[in-house]
């Protein structure tokens, strides 16, 4: 904090970008392993000097810096329970970065257990397994995604795929088992 005094903004933008940048950073970790007001506090304030970082670290200037400050910001979010801002902060992320999977695999919780928004989860499981097609966690989460946004016959021609990959744990495939009763159920085949 000390340092924001000799790095102003008007007189080395970048060093100050830079210093509110690992502020955030440092006040996101703290807040994390902290609990109760004091997490929200931390949170709060590492929030702050990340837009504030964000000033100079622009997209179009500085995207790697950019997106490292977007990707705290998103974390802080996160912890913090904002998951419209969080989702905005991962999907910024992904935008640049289409392959980091802490950021898919939160914005993909996101969308699914907390905005409810399966639309979204479907896109982002689309694209993610265009790059990595034989991820066994994301086709079972893939799976899902097709069932709660309506599309019941792809759901029934992707579940025997998926259930039968090696790699899937038992309870995964007990859950999707459960999905397929529901699946069926909606296609009106309860003889099944």
């Amino acid at each position: 904090r000390e340092a924001l005094e000799v790095y102003t903004l008007e007189n080395f933008p970048q060093q100050w970008a830079v210093t509110q940048s690992n502020l955030g950073a440092a006040l996101m970790r703290h807040g994390e392993r902290s609990n109760g007001e004091v997490s929200v506090r931390l949170l709060t304030k590492a929030i702050i000097a990340c837009r504030e970082a964000l000033k100079v670290r622009t997209r179009e200037q500085s995207p790697q810096q950019w997106t490292m400050t977007q990707n705290n910001l998103a974390k802080a979010f996160y912890l913090l329970g904002d998951w419209r801002n969080a989702a905005a902060g991962y999907a910024n992320v992904l935008m640049l970065y289409p392959q980091y999977e802490e950021g898919y695999q939160r914005l993909s919780s996101i969308y699914h257990e907390h905005l409810f928004e399966p639309a979204k989860a479907f896109d982002l499981h689309s694209k993610w397994l265009t790059l990595f097609p034989d991820q066994v966690f994301v086709l079972a989460d893939f799976v899902e995604v097709h069932f709660t946004t309506g599309r019941f016959n792809e759901f029934e021609e992707r579940i025997k795929t998926v259930l039968d990959h090696p790699e899937l744990p038992s309870k995964t495939k007990i859950a999707l088992r459960m999905i397929e009763i529901a699946n069926l159920l909606a296609l009106n085949k309860t003889e099944r």
